[in-house]
């Protein structure tokens, strides 16, 4: 992907490789505030300049391991065959 397109089309050939909340089969967390674990440390993650997406995810299953104390693992896979930034270096 060409680092200097326009996010919009980036997102959406990145639709198919998002991560899920969880791994498949379990069920997802509400947690205890306005947004469940994943879209709160996503929402922390997501805008992080200069973070590559597949660090970026990798940070934020660490934070939702550890606010959930292991019981929700999000899970990706991916197809990806380069950097991808969502937020400008």
């Amino acid at each position: 992907m060409d680092a200097g397109a326009p996010i919009a089309p980036r997102m959406q050939k990145m639709t198919r490789d998002f991560p899920r909340e969880t791994a498949p089969g379990q069920v997802a967390l509400d947690g205890e505030g306005a947004n469940s674990p994943f879209s709160a440390a996503l929402s922390r993650h997501i805008g992080t300049p200069g973070l590559e997406v597949q660090q970026m995810l990798t940070r934020v299953r660490a934070e939702v391991v550890s606010s959930t104390r292991n019981k929700q693992v999000p899970w990706s896979n991916s197809s990806l065959l380069g950097e991808v930034y969502l937020a400008e270096k």
